[in-house]
């Protein structure tokens, strides 16, 4: 049997609640918790709120600066100090002789005006030029790892040039000249490519004269490069273009040869070089000519202007002396007519024999004349009868 439980060993029943009662409640500003603190949740949209009528009112603020700031430099040309006084205005404004005294006559006029017309150049705080100092110190014997954050904003500022040349880009490693073009080639395109003029063209064709090769860190600043093609053949191409060496030739070349360029700038580009090559005073720029040869290889699908622009530039050569012309002429020549041949005119072929006939090479002008008189039609009859002899198995 089991043993009876006592009177304190039994379970207690939890007493009813009482009903609720209709109670009006508060409404939830008035939440507290139970020490007394008021609820954060309510703050922070009451802060919300406030904050917003807050960036209002900054922004009025703001303009009413600018405004300000606007009309204190305008002063300057409401000033009378910056006008020429004539005579005709002394009558007009009622001037007297105290005041010709004390505004100077026209001499001391056309000088503030000769001051006004020169531009100066935008002061840059003492701070700034000691920071950018400590960077060019830094970028002297970087190699890798993390860079300064005020040479990782040089692209976001509008004096970078002047920011550049306090850092002294002459005495950067290869390294440093990387991550410099790494961000730069994110930018505008007429930021980038005078970068490449004014920096990167001038520390390649150093490092190219010192040790007769290029650092690889600089190959990878070319390949970089030309994440954005227009700058890649505005800051870089066509200044080469003009004084080109062999050695520069042949590493900047192995970059076109590998990557891939877009059509229409390729276009853009070989449009340029011939306006290079005409206008060099020399006769003729062996550079533009190598470069037009290298984009020439890559058969492009060029359109019809361009074509045309080339046909007319090869024959604006029909009385240039034949000793002169260089061999990179015919090669550029014979690339043009080897992959172009069947999209030129009945026309301009004529015109092309007759250029080739009179300034040929005694080697190149065989094969640019076979490459004229190539004809489609009789291509086709030849290969009918071609496969019409060989057997046929079933």
């Amino acid at each position: 049997m089991g043993k009876k439980l006592s009177s304190n060993n039994k379970k207690r029943r939890k007493p009813r609640r009482e009903p609720r009662r209709n109670i009006k409640r508060l409404p939830r500003e008035h939440w507290k918790f139970k020490n007394g603190h008021v609820n954060k949740k309510i703050l922070a949209r009451r802060n919300a709120k406030l904050s917003g009528n807050l960036k209002a009112q900054k922004k009025n603020e703001k303009d009413e600066e600018e405004i300000k700031y606007i009309e204190t430099e305008n002063k300057l040309f409401i000033n009378k100090d910056y006008y020429d006084v004539k005579e005709t205005d002394k009558d007009i404004l009622n001037w007297d002789k105290e005041d010709e005294q004390k505004f100077g006559n026209n001499d001391t006029s056309n000088d503030l005006f000769d001051k006004m017309n020169t531009v100066n150049k935008k002061i840059i705080n003492q701070k700034v030029v000691d920071a950018y100092k400590l960077v060019g110190e830094v970028l002297r014997t970087y190699t890798s790892g993390k860079l300064p954050k005020a040479f990782n904003i040089l692209s976001s500022t509008e004096d970078w040039e002047d920011l550049v040349n306090i850092t002294e880009p002459y005495n950067w490693t290869p390294q440093a000249m990387y991550e410099a073009v790494v961000q730069f080639s994110s930018g505008e395109v007429l930021m980038t490519y005078t970068f490449y003029e004014k920096y990167l063209v001038p520390a390649i064709r150093s490092d190219i004269k010192k040790n007769k090769k290029l650092n690889i860190h600089y190959y990878n600043c070319l390949k970089r490069a030309l994440f954005k093609p227009s700058a890649f053949f505005k800051g870089i191409i066509l200044p080469m273009s003009k004084t080109l060496s062999a050695k520069e030739a042949s590493i900047i070349g192995s970059i076109l040869r590998k990557c891939s360029i877009p059509n229409n700038h390729a276009s853009a580009a070989i449009v340029k070089l011939t306006q290079i090559c005409k206008n060099d005073k020399k006769g003729i720029s062996v550079g533009a000519l190598f470069f037009m040869r290298l984009l020439l290889v890559k058969k492009y699908a060029f359109p019809n202007e361009v074509k045309d622009n080339l046909v007319n530039f090869f024959l604006s050569y029909y009385d240039f002396d034949k000793d002169k012309l260089p061999v990179l002429w015919h090669q550029a020549f014979l690339c043009f007519v080897q992959h172009y041949k069947l999209d030129l005119t009945a026309v301009q072929k004529t015109k092309l024999k007759e250029l080739n006939n009179k300034v040929g090479h005694h080697i190149i002008s065989a094969e640019i004349s076979k490459e004229l008189s190539f004809d489609r039609q009789n291509q086709n009859q030849d290969n009918n009868k071609s496969n019409k002899g060989k057997m046929q198995i079933d």
